[in-house]
């Protein structure tokens, strides 16, 4: 079973996170779309079912708490691409300069 994207977004910590999440094989799939892009899924099986926490409700529509879990885990996964992000655009950051200072030498 998979259902059709549904667009999603959360504010963390001044920061818009914008996503979609899915259902497929009773996984609640969030993917991360902006400003890193991620993905992270949770599983929802019998047991949630028994106590009463659904994904789709009986319209096949995402119920409040599947979109409460989907938000958490966008943010679950710009906390792990952040730092990575960041190491990234300071080595960019870092071979620019290399340059700027060799070509100063080389004039």
């Amino acid at each position: 079973m998979s259902t059709i994207d549904f667009p999603i977004s959360v504010s963390y910590q001044g920061e818009l996170l914008i996503g979609k999440i899915n259902l497929v094989n009773n996984y609640l799939v969030a993917t991360l779309t902006s400003p890193f892009v991620g993905q992270k899924s949770i599983h929802y099986g019998w047991a949630a079912s028994v106590c009463g926490v659904h994904v789709l409700d009986y319209e096949g529509n995402f119920t409040e708490d599947a979109i409460g879990t989907a938000r958490s885990l966008l943010i679950k996964i710009y906390q792990q691409a952040q730092p990575e992000y960041k190491a990234r655009e300071k080595e960019k950051k870092l071979k620019e300069l290399r340059k700027k200072i060799e070509e100063v030498e080389n004039e």
